[in-house]
């Protein structure tokens, strides 16, 4: 899966997280899912490739799932 750094043309949800992406925030961009990721989610690093490695949807949501506990503990 190939994401890229981009800056969202719209209002769009994270798809992780309940976190709103605001129009012209950098957020990343995943064409195969066409779905958006928040930084805070997957940080970004300016030095990556941009390339994410959920290798699977089931790692996907497992990583939701991780992403959601740690949000109730804040």
């Amino acid at each position: 899966m190939r994401q890229e750094l981009l800056a969202a043309g719209s209002p769009v949800t994270c798809a992780f997280c309940p976190s709103v992406i605001a129009e012209g925030m950098c957020a990343w961009w995943d064409p195969g899912e066409r779905d958006w990721t928040c930084t805070d989610c997957v940080p970004a690093d300016e030095s990556a490739t941009h390339s994410i490695g959920y290798a699977t949807n089931y790692a996907r949501e497992g990583n939701r799932q991780k992403i959601a506990a740690a949000s109730f503990l804040r």
